[in-house]
This record gives structure tokens, sequence and C-alpha cells, in this order.
């Protein structure tokens, strides 16, 4: 993504939207109706995957910060949410293979590719932050 498209989606709206996010959101919206044929039933298992994917990155990102953070009863919120991104993982990997032919196989495939997409852009960022803070190991390529 270059920069301009990222400035592209950060235009707010009078509403204080994010206009052009939303209205990329919607075109993923339409391509997804066009490609199941309008069938709200056949995208369920593609909703399904996703939630129960996002549950588990949400609950295993809390047990890393619990790990970090040391606050009050961080034992105890450790495990709940251990426990949460434990059971939010198996009924992911239950649904996404009992419904991998029937679209979750789009959810399985492209969320990855994002999350490793997202860590990229995040590592070049923290590198190219580094560099300005040093200038004297700035690489000409």
């Amino acid at each position: 993504m270059t920069s301009s498209s990222h400035k592209n989606l950060t235009k707010v709206s009078s509403r204080g939207v994010f206009a052009n996010g939303i209205l990329l959101l919607a075109l993923a919206a339409g391509l997804l109706i066009v490609v199941f044929s309008g069938s709200s039933h056949a995208l369920v298992p593609l909703f399904a995957v996703g939630v129960f994917l996002a549950y588990t990155l949400s609950q295993t990102g809390m047990v890393r910060h619990w790990r970090r953070e040391h606050g009050r009863r961080w034992k105890l919120k450790a495990f709940l949410n251990g426990t949460g991104a434990l059971a939010t993982g198996i009924t992911f990997i239950i649904v996404g293979a009992t419904k991998f032919a029937s679209g979750a196989w789009i959810a399985i495939l492209l969320i990855p590719m994002l999350v490793f997409l997202f860590l990229q852009i995040h590592h070049r960022r923290k590198e190219t932050e580094h560099e300005f803070q040093n200038p004297s190991i700035i690489r000409v390529t």
C-alpha cells in the first residue's frame, strides 16, 4: 500500500467516519455477494471462520498482554483469556475443517496473508523509524 493510498483511507467525512474506508468495505461486500451469487447462507462459513479466528487472536493477544504487564490478578486473567483462546481456537479448527469447501477457505487463506502483510508493514515502519532516529545507519540501496 503506497503512502497516497494510506492517506486516501484516512480521510474523515463531515460525520466523523472514514468515508473512503467505508467505500472500500462496501466494494468488498459487493464482491462477496457477486462471488456467492447473493446467497447469505453461503457466506455463513466465511463469517464463522473469521469470527472464531478473530476471537482466538484477540484472546491470545490478551494472554501475551497479561504475561508482560503483570497487573492486578494477572494470572487469573491470563488463565481465563487462555481458556477462551483454546475454546475459540478449537472451534475455529472444527468449523474451518468442516466448512472449508463451503467457502471457509477464503478466510483461512486470506486472513493469515493479511496478518503477514500487516506485520511486514509494521516491521518496515519500525525499521524506518529506527533509521530516522539514527541517521548514521541509513542504508543506500
